[in-house]
């Protein structure tokens, strides 16, 4: 994948405004020529104020305006309200990558092991999404240990500078609101606007207050500038600034999204507010009783496709849901099935929710222009997250970071110093590398296992023997592998061994009843034999997902996909 640069990107509140319409027909009437004049020189006065307390009595001068100049302010602070949050999350760019190193060495063995488990274990569903049972057990609980591990809290790791900053955040916002309020327009920001086809945008239920979007800048950058890989620190600053356009939980639906996203390798997920007002239509119309799920009996808004086109937006596919929180909302969309793949797998990269009262509804698409390399793509998920490649400046360090790409643990292990690297960063990503490995052993016994207690122990040999290739040289783990091949060679396990091996060797795609039926009677008390019946019997069950000689396997242990069991390549 291409790289992506890492610059701070705004979308500017006026742009947004216009992208959606634009204000109202009042907001565009003429300005009196003494107000216009007067609202130049106080603009004048606020960039040449030599106090704090100066430039405050020309913003409060600016909020006694009449109307339409009071409107030309009203831009005039939000102009300045964006430049303020693109210069805090500067600071925020220069401060939270030393912070979020000295976190990283202070954590335990046991705490790094978690989390290159965790991003092992996300590994194959960020580059080929597939269903996965019990996903919220088995892939977001270990996301949400992981996060409780590695995310920063910004207030608890304040700096002078970083306060001050946000303390001018806040007296600009405040300078907005009050103007906002005079014009009656309160602190829904969608109050006068309008899709590009003319439609109105929805109010919110919960419009953002300041402290809401100074929260959501700051988790952002947090996610951008610690554990996120750098092509999606755009995406995710500027979803910040988005995030002020929407209601807080279509807001907090995203921001889920994206920790889980960079916590696990993945790629950003853009926020579309337009496609936001289109879906928080909808479920306005589901909240009022006039739709149901994906379907409408409104004329116009029948289908998800006729309603994004009715707003001027564009999607490809739509979630319904109804629940009390947008965080909520992605869980339970994340039960491992069809909606659970534009949540968190690299096709789908933009997104809207939109909320009315208890009702959410979401739509997906792709947009070329943002794709950015990410720790999976790059096979760099053993790095520390937010770490890539180029970080590496020890020489012992970089020739284990190639072996470890190519899968060659055992030689990565020989390669490994064992002497501590004096550079700070360095020493961190020493200590991930020596965690990836043994997390890799440990992960093809634990897959292994799982196929034994399946009932396939020829794939749990099948699984061992190739751990020992990606081993080779690394004794401490071949012994460990040995051990558990030892036992599969023994008593009735041997036996299926040799009856498993007979098994894989049938036709694997749709292989005829009556080879299935010889082997079965060939082999009539083995594993191998009730999965083939099984095969058989139910085949026909769903011609949209066909039955295979492994899917009886399925049935005796259910979180096999967990462990890559028969996934396709």
């Amino acid at each position: 994948m291409r790289k992506c640069s890492s610059t701070i990107v705004f979308v500017p509140v006026l742009l947004c405004l216009l992208c959606l319409g634009g204000l109202t027909a009042g907001a565009r009437a003429a300005v009196d020529e003494d107000q216009l004049a007067q609202l130049q020189e106080l603009k004048k006065e606020f960039f040449e104020a030599k106090s704090s307390s100066a430039q405050r009595r020309a913003a409060h001068r600016m909020l006694r305006l009449d109307e339409p100049a009071l409107r030309q302010a009203l831009q005039f602070f939000n102009e300045q309200l964006d430049q303020q949050e693109e210069k805090y999350a500067k600071r925020l760019a220069e401060f939270l990558p030393q912070k979020y190193l000295k976190h990283l060495t202070t954590l335990r063995d046991e705490e790094i092991y978690k989390i290159q488990k965790t991003r092992r274990l996300w590994k194959r569903y960020i580059l080929k999404a597939s269903n996965r049972y019990a996903f919220q057990d088995n892939y977001l609980v270990p996301c949400a240990e992981i996060k409780d591990i590695l995310l920063l809290d910004v207030k608890r790791v304040m700096s002078r500078d970083i306060s001050s900053a946000r303390a001018v955040l806040q007296l600009y916002a405040d300078y907005r609101d009050k103007c906002r309020e005079k014009l009656g327009l309160g602190n829904d920001p969608t109050v006068g606007m309008k899709s590009p086809t003319g439609i109105d945008i929805p109010p919110l239920d919960r419009p953002m207050t300041f402290d809401d979007r100074l929260a959501y800048i700051e988790a952002s950058a947090v996610l951008a500038y610690t554990v996120g890989y750098e092509g999606a620190r755009p995406i995710l600053l500027d979803n910040a600034h988005v995030a002020r356009q929407i209601d807080y939980e279509e807001a907090e639906f995203a921001l889920f999204a994206n920790e889980v996203r960079m916590l696990v390798g993945s790629v950003g997920y853009e926020i579309d507010p337009l496609v936001c007002a289109c879906t928080r239509d909808h479920s306005n119309d589901r909240n009022d009783g006039k739709a149901s799920g994906h379907a409408s009996t409104i004329p116009g808004k029948e289908r998800f496709t006729d309603r994004l086109k009715r707003f001027g937006a564009q999607g490809r596919s739509e979630g319904a849901g109804h629940t009390k929180s947008g965080r909520l909302y992605i869980w339970r969309l994340s039960y491992g099935g069809g909606h659970t793949h534009p949540l968190y797998a690299l096709h789908r990269n933009v997104h809207g929710c939109g909320r009315r009262a208890r009702f959410y509804t979401s739509v997906y698409y792709t947009k070329d222009a943002i794709r950015h390399p990410c720790a999976a793509t790059e096979n760099e998920l053993f790095m520390p997250p937010g770490f890539t490649g180029e970080r590496i400046a020890s020489q012992a360090l970089r020739k284990v970071y190639l072996a470890l790409q190519e899968n060659q643990f055992g030689k990565a292990r020989e390669l490994m110093p064992d002497r501590r690297e004096s550079e700070t960063d360095q020493e961190v990503i020493r200590r991930f590398f020596k965690s990836a490995i043994k997390m890799e052993a440990d992960w093809a016994l634990e897959c292994a296992a799982m196929y034994v207690k399946a009932g396939d122990v020829y794939a749990a040999q099948l699984r061992l023997e190739q751990a020992k290739a990606e081993f080779t040289g690394a004794d401490q783990y071949l012994r460990k592998f040995d051990s558990f091949l030892n036992k599969l060679n023994r008593g009735r396990r041997a036996r299926e061994l040799k009856i498993g091996k007979a098994y894989y060797e049938l036709p694997s795609k749709s292989p005829d009843d009556a080879t299935v039926q010889q082997f079965i009677e060939k082999h009539p008390d083995s594993a191998y034999a009730k999965a083939g019946q099984y095969y058989i019997d139910h085949k026909n069950d769903n011609p949209k997902k066909p039955k295979d000689l492994f899917s009886y396997f399925w049935t005796e242990e259910t979180l096999l996909r967990k462990y890559e069991y028969h996934l396709p390549e």
